[in-house]
């Protein structure tokens, strides 16, 4: 490959990154064109280290804007060039064809869309626990994860599967079983039981369970503990258990509803701070919100947990209110307050002190959301990922699918800043 002379002219590659079943454009994906070799990306979550994972060594590098595009300047020229996208621990390298010096070169989108398995790229390790009440491991397949990686915790798809109580969906038709046993039945979930077993994971993402079932979750300590370490959780309406009744950290993020007393509607992202306001551009870009700029929710998937948030220790994006409400939450806010109740709420772990600044720089995220994505109302015991079906996706689940990418990644080897207070 050659370099072009820069201060002559500069050759460019432009393009879109996409999710990996490539419908969805992704926000703040690093794009670059390595140096060398890719290094290897460990799997699973065991220190907090804010700069864990890093693109390395590269010539070229660039972010992607609201609508998933970029361009990236500087670039060598040559017959093959080669380009990476990553986001977090999901990464995957091609090679684009015919890059001609001095010229712009768009990349086609199939180039720039993330891994759909194991053997097309780099993919964070995964649990899943599955709950009657939504269709969780369906919005999975939606994203575009081959069903091939849904398995066991003993397989070695990258999304290892566990039965919640209720019970929760089996697995059937993805790789290797049987699916972990968290129903209660057979002893302690092997999940959550000890933060020894949730270190083989990056990210767990724990369905609806039709309820909280806190006799399967007698100490929350571990979640606690592996979420401090960097890991990464989606909890899905029930499982804000793992908040509310959590260590006392936890319980003070939010003010959790005494009655789910259903969906107010509508709902609105929140854009007081700079990234809720990205997360509505981008919500706009892929259709998901109405005429009025409200997110498409079906109201019969959409519960009411969360009265308001702790403004100096948790995130809201989307609550029941006007985009331009002030947060309800500890220091003046209820059900009632300005703002209205949250749908969707994210934590910063450890969490940051009451005084809104951080004891140590955050590691782990909580994202807990009252959305039941893909339920339509309805409960589901069908086996997964065998029953799931394609098909585009509904703006419910483009929702959680901003949050489910939000994943940082180090460029030059540089810690990120510590960030502000959530909503300030």
């Amino acid at each position: 490959m050659a370099l072009p002379d820069q201060g002559v002219c500069a050759t460019t590659l432009s393009g879109v990154v996409y999710d990996p079943v490539g419908k969805i454009p992704l926000y703040n994906a690093v794009v670059f064109i390595p140096e060398g070799s890719l290094g290897p990306i460990a799997q699973g979550t065991h220190d907090c280290n804010t700069c864990s994972v890093s693109v390395g060594q590269f010539l070229a590098a660039t972010p992607t804007d609201e609508k998933g595009a970029f361009v990236l300047t500087n670039v060598p020229a040559g017959p093959s060039v080669s380009l990476v996208v990553q986001v977090g621990k999901w990464r995957r390298e091609t090679f684009v064809p015919n890059v001609t010096q001095c010229q712009t070169t768009q990349v086609p989108a199939e180039l720039t869309r993330l891994p759909r398995s194991r053997l097309e790229g780099d993919m964070p390790q995964m649990a899943l626990l599955t709950g009657a009440c939504d269709q969780l491991a369906c919005f999975l397949g939606r994203v575009g994860i081959d069903p091939q990686e849904f398995t066991g915790p003993s397989g070695r798809g990258r999304v290892h599967v566990y039965r919640g109580a209720g019970p929760g969906p089996d697995l059937l038709g993805g790789g290797d079983g049987p699916a972990g046993d968290c129903t209660g039945a057979a002893g302690p979930c092997p999940l959550w039981s000890t933060k020894a077993a949730l270190e083989a994971y990056d990210l767990v993402a724990l369905g609806c369970e039709c309820g909280e079932n806190n006799q399967t979750k007698p100490d929350m300590t571990p979640m606690h503990d592996w979420l401090s370490e960097g890991g990464r959780l989606i909890a899905i309406h029930d499982q804000e258990t793992w908040l509310k009744n959590g260590p006392a950290d936890f319980q003070g993020v939010a003010d959790w509803a005494a009655t789910d007393a259903g969906a107010p509607g509508p709902c609105h992202p929140d854009t007081t701070y700079h990234e809720g306001q990205s997360y509505a551009k981008w919500l706009a870009a892929v259709g998901a919100l109405d005429s009025t700029g409200a997110v498409s929710l079906d109201p019969e998937d959409v519960s009411r947990t969360v009265s308001g948030v702790n403004p100096e220790t948790t995130r809201r994006w989307v609550f029941a209110g006007n985009t331009g409400d002030a947060d309800g939450g500890a220091d003046g806010g209820d059900a009632d307050g300005a703002g209205g109740p949250v749908e969707t709420l994210s934590v910063d772990v450890p969490v940051p002190s009451t005084d809104g600044g951080y004891v140590t720089p955050p590691c782990g995220r909580a994202v807990v959301t009252d959305v039941h994505v893909g339920a339509n109302g309805t409960t589901s015991t069908a086996a997964i990922p065998a029953s799931c079906t394609g098909g585009e996706m509904s703006p419910e689940e483009k929702a959680l699918e901003f949050l489910f990418f939000d994943f940082s990644v180090c460029v030059g080897g540089e810690l990120p800043p510590v960030p502000p207070p959530p909503n300030k």
